[in-house]
């Protein structure tokens, strides 16, 4: 509980340091007034002084309101104490110093003469009524947060924004980061450079060099630079191969935008028109938008810090590039960008013009290598042959030697190195070396047991190419699917200790876990969802994203790829002539068993009434299989009839599990209502764009395709809101009306709802006469303008 009188005490300081404050601006305002020249010492201050009386006044509002509480008096009372000091101080200073209106010219003469021995004492007061602005502005945080509504709701908007959290990826890298290596590149002169001066630097290096981690170790030193200082700012992004989500450069954005407006202390008139714009926050802005939007939001700061990694993993370079071709050529005086890649064409062609050559930092091998030794010498010291010096001593040279900078191929040789069962396998093993990682990564596939094959190629399958990281229990379930069989689940063949997957795969694979598991703590192997496609609110798939709940309800332990360079390596020509081709990987084919795959595990549910129950205990891989078979199935463009049997199987209304589906896949607003039920397959179908799936059901029922579903649509107005084009080519053939069903649902409305101006346009085409008045003021509503331009276009030509 807050003390009276300590209240009475502080509130009677903020009053007297508004009145300072007050007197020491209107004694410069004054001094401004009669003189050409302000010295730049007083220009200081009156950039200052402002600052803190906004501070002071929010102070005072607070304690009127009775809102803040005994920890944050604690901090705020001694600062306004010394703040006061040091008000007086000054306002003393200036009034021996300032001239007076009054004053003839020679003592305006005396005085400024007099100025130039006072200017040490000044520049000692505002540094620290700068340090004290920052102690108040800190401990005053959560009280502005409070009062100021706006920015509240701005945040509370933003928070909801769906983005991969950072530190998630963030921990992962750091996890591999070894105490004190990485130092060089962060006392190294261009780094320092960087983050004194404001400009665009590019770290890059070959495959497996240790990037990540170095990224993870100038985050680290940021928010250290950052910590004491409300001004100072950091963002970072990871783009991450295993996580589709997390590969896609407008989320990147959204994600920058959310960590630095966690930092605003007010928002400007022009960010709260964003809010405004989209809703009262209702939607989220456009891409174009949430750039303008974080141009703003930096202008906010003095300095902000923007780290992203791995470029080369992002699933749209050519959209990133033009992003950050954005932000350079915003010429922004406060924002420093290093970003982090591979030397690859497209991306140095870009940068090329957007960095300095001095701000090109190549990852040298000779350095790298110096961190490489330090971490073969922190595994050995952990190994079992930790007390033979010499051989020690002899693993260290070799791998030294030949590691020529790729953190990761050292990293593969300890691994292997670790399961040798003595000495002499050990020195065997050392003289046939692989040479690089793709060597390294086909000995790991041939040293698979043969009959553990079938199990890697199918956890490899899934671990290439699933929309988001997987589950370790997930994974031993994946290893029992085999659709080509009946039944194609077998609960018997699941992996009783899911960590044998790290057995059968080795160092292909890694866990990675929350931090705030037990596992976190100590893994034995170390890097972590799709386009974001919706197709009604709160319908999407391939996103693979999940609440906090999810993930720690799953202890957190995840199993991935280990390396981006071992799914290059899967997917390349290397293995395909090679003696591990068996464990080749194709795309579109991966994609298909992934699909044929969730559908079998699913049907063992067929004769079961407690479904619905299972999903929402999340056991298992029934919550990936409900939600994501169908991006695996679009994904794999259902070029093969056993997937197109399979899933038009699937989607019949005779299936005893379609509607348990069907009501687990859609938005949790629907289940609610006791008088719901599941559209017919044909609207999924067309939802999800198989094109295959859909031409067989109006083969079976041509009358299906203006079937229609109270609270859905028709297929036509969901594959036009989706922007499925080929799919409704297909149903207007067919017959599809395109005025059905209602103002409300019809194609017309929620494609423009959504801004799909090709499937606005096909409407149009194909005859659609009704609705343009709904249409039009619904794409006005959300700021379609394509789609409304040309809406109003065809409304003149009639």
């Amino acid at each position: 509980m807050v003390d009276p009188i300590s209240t009475i005490g502080a509130v009677a300081s903020i009053i007297q340091l508004i009145d300072f404050t007050s007197r020491v601006i209107h004694r410069l305002d004054e001094y401004r007034a009669h003189t050409v020249e302000v010295p730049s010492i007083f220009r200081q201050i009156t950039i200052e002084l402002p600052v803190l009386k906004h501070t002071l006044r929010q102070l005072k509002e607070a304690y009127d309101s009775e809102s803040v509480g005994a920890d944050i008096e604690a901090a705020i009372v001694p600062a306004l104490e010394e703040c006061l000091i040091a008000i007086q101080s000054l306002d003393s200073t200036l009034k021996r110093v300032l001239p007076d209106a009054k004053d003839s010219w020679q003592r305006k003469q005396g005085k400024a003469f007099k100025s130039l021995f006072y200017d040490s004492d000044i520049e000692t007061s505002i540094k620290r009524i700068r340090e004290l602005l920052r102690s108040l502005t800190f401990a005053s945080i959560p009280l502005r947060t409070f009062q100021d509504t706006s920015l509240a709701k701005l945040r509370t908007w933003v928070a909801g924004w769906p983005t991969p959290d950072p530190y998630t990826f963030h921990w992962k890298a750091k996890k591999r980061r070894l105490a004190g290596t990485g130092q060089w590149f962060l006392c190294c002169e261009e780094y320092l450079l960087w983050k004194k001066e404001a400009n665009f630097s590019w770290l890059f290096g070959i495959p497996g060099c240790g990037k990540s981690v170095l990224s993870s170790g100038v985050i680290d030193d940021l928010e250290g630079h950052c910590q004491n200082d409300p001004d100072n700012v950091l963002a970072f992004f990871y783009f991450d191969f295993n996580d589709a989500h997390s590969q896609d450069p407008t989320v990147m954005i959204a994600s920058v935008i959310k960590q630095l407006s966690s930092h605003c202390l007010k928002i400007s008139e022009g960010v709260a028109k964003f809010y405004t714009s989209c809703d009262n926050g209702t939607r989220q802005p456009s891409p174009s938008a949430c750039l303008d939007m974080l141009k703003m939001i930096i202008e906010e700061f003095s300095h902000v810090y923007i780290v992203l990694d791995a470029l080369d993993e992002c699933r749209d370079r050519k959209e990133l590039l033009e992003i950050l071709t954005t932000l350079s050529n915003w010429n922004l005086e406060n924002l420093h960008v290093i970003v982090a890649s591979r030397q690859e064409r497209d991306i140095e062609e870009v940068l090329a013009r957007l960095v300095s050559q001095r701000n090109f930092i190549r990852l040298k091998s000779s350095e790298v290598d110096k961190d490489i030794e330090a971490y073969v010498e922190h595994r050995l010291a952990h190994s079992k042959w930790k007390k033979d010096a010499a051989l020690c001593q002899e693993i260290q040279k070799e791998l030294s030697q030949k590691s020529r900078g790729m953190f990761r191929w050292a990293s593969c040789q300890m691994d292997s190195l670790s399961r040798c069962l003595n000495k002499l396998q050990l020195r065997r093993s050392l003289k046939t070396l692989p040479r690089t990682l793709y060597e390294t990564y086909e000995r790991i596939l041939l040293s698979i047991d043969e009959e553990h094959s079938q199990y890697a190629l199918r956890m490899l399958d899934w671990l290439a190419f699933s929309s988001r990281p997987m589950y370790l229990d997930e994974i031993a379930e994946i290893v029992a699917i085999d659709p080509d069989r009946e039944p194609g689940y077998h609960p018997d063949e699941k992996l009783e200790d899911p960590y044998d997957a790290l057995t059968i795969c080795g160092s292909l694979v890694a866990i990675i876990s929350h931090p705030s598991t037990k596992e976190g703590q100590a893994m034995p192997y170390d890097d972590m969802d799709s386009a974001t496609l919706s197709f009604t609110p709160d319908i999407s798939f391939g996103e693979g994203k999940e609440s906090t709940d999810d993930f720690i309800s799953r202890k957190g332990a995840r199993i991935v790829l280990s390396h981006f360079s071992v799914k290059e390596y899967l997917l390349s020509d290397r293995i395909r002539g090679s003696p591990a081709s068996l464990y080749q990987l194709q795309d579109r084919r991966s994609h298909a068993a992934i699909a044929r795959s969730c559908i079998s595990y699913l049907r063992q549910f067929e004769n079961r009434d407690d479904f619905q129950g299972v999903i929402e205990l999340n056991a298992g891989l029934t919550k990936y299989t409900t939600m994501e078979w169908p991006y695996h199935a679009q994904s794999s463009h259902l070029n093969d009839q056993s997937n197109i049997k399979a899933i038009t199987e699937f989607l019949s209304a005779n299936n005893k599990i379609y509607s348990a589906w069907a009501s687990s896949f859609v938005y949790e607003a629907n289940r609610g209502d006791p008088g719901w039920c599941a559209p017919e397959p044909i609207y999924f179908a067309s939802m999800f764009g198989l094109i295959a799936v859909v031409r067989t059901l109006i083969e079976v029922d041509p009358m299906c395709v203006n079937i229609y579903t109270k609270g859905f649509t028709t297929p036509l107005g969901i594959a036009s809101e989706c922007g499925k084009f080929e799919v409704m080519e297909l149903l207007l053939k067919s017959g599809a009306n395109v005025d059905f069903p209602n103002a409300e649902e019809a194609p017309l409305v929620l494609a423009s709802a959504v801004g799909q101006t090709e499937a606005v346009k096909r409407i149009i085409a194909a005859g659609a006469r009704k609705y343009f008045d709904k249409a039009i003021l619904i794409a006005i509503k959300n700021a379609k303008v394509d789609s409304l331009k040309l809406l109003l276009q065809t409304m003149r030509g009639h």
